[in-house]
Parts: C-alpha cells; structure tokens; sequence
C-alpha cells in the first residue's frame, strides 16, 4: 500500500482489516508518530516511513511487527531508537540516517 507523498498525519482503524498486508509506504507524510494500527498489520514486511515528523517510535509497535524485515525511517526528529529493534530478528535492512540520534541501543548487534 502506497501512501507516499500526501499530508496524513493519522490512518483510518479500518486499515487493520489488511491482515495480510506486506509492505507500507509512509514517506513523505507529516507524521509525528507511527499510527497505532500499524501494530495489528502483523504480516507487514517492509515499513517505509521516511521524511516524516517522527519524534520516537513505540514499543508495542515495533514488537508486533516481528515479520519486518526492511525498516526505513530516514529524514525524521527521531532522538533514540528502541531497545526492543533486537526482536526483529527477521530485519535485513534499517535505515535511519538524517536524525537526531546520539546513540543506538545495544540491542542493536541482536539483529
């Protein structure tokens, strides 16, 4: 689902109906956190979520997201990463250049 390049700022619940969605493009939205119905897309492989407002991303998303294996968060505000990035022991790809982070979790070598 290509969501790229509009002004959203919040998705609809209903999105949680595509359980069987595989890849979400978010870039280049005004996003300051990850919708909360993203945790119930289960099968999603591949989250792009580039160029947004991002200040932080949540826990409980990035732990019901066990299938991904290419996350792009690039072009945030983002000042950390979460510690729980380790559990997503399928993720082949993390991008996350031009934030404003000063350090990765340690975590991050579980990957």
């Amino acid at each position: 689902l290509n969501l790229k390049g509009n002004h959203l700022t919040s998705l609809p619940d209903s999105l949680a109906t595509l359980s069987k969605l595989e890849s979400l493009n978010l870039g280049q939205n005004a996003f300051v956190n990850l919708p909360t119905v993203i945790q119930k897309l289960v099968a999603l492989r591949s989250l792009l979520a580039f160029q947004n407002q991002l200040r932080s991303i949540s826990t409980a998303t990035v732990v019901s997201l066990v299938q991904l294996t290419a996350l792009n968060l690039n072009d945030n505000q983002l000042c950390t990463l979460p510690s729980e990035l380790g559990c997503l022991v399928n993720l082949q790809e993390l991008s996350v250049d031009s934030n404003q982070l000063t350090g990765l979790p340690d975590t991050i070598g579980s990957l």
